[in-house]
């Protein structure tokens, strides 16, 4: 990967947490900020996309990378800061989840 594409990658997944979290605000109180704020930033997170394709010229391997950031930081997010309530059988749902992204990556 090259550099300018993980600078792309990284900047998205920026904006993509930010996004995520405040979609999770929205879900527990919706207001029209929240809705409108994350929104702009799942556009931005989709405008470092393709850049971040035109730079790495592998969608396969680039994606995958992609893929599994988003799952990462959605857990982190639902688990970590939002205090989840997960069963062991989400758990290994999850777990499952990142084995399959893993698989089809390779």
């Amino acid at each position: 990967m090259t550099k300018i594409a993980f600078m792309w990658l990284m900047v998205g997944m920026v904006l993509y947490f930010f996004g995520t979290y405040l979609s999770k605000l929205y879900s527990m109180s919706p207001s029209g900020l929240f809705f409108f704020a994350s929104v702009l930033l799942f556009m931005g997170v989709s405008s470092c996309w393709m850049p971040a394709i035109a730079s790495s010229k592998q969608i396969a391997v680039f994606g995958a990378i992609w893929s599994i950031s988003c799952f990462l930081i959605q857990v982190f997010i639902g688990i970590v800061m939002f205090k989840e309530d997960v069963s062991m059988v989400k758990y290994v749902g999850i777990g499952m989840g990142a084995t399959s992204i893993l698989l089809l990556s390779i």
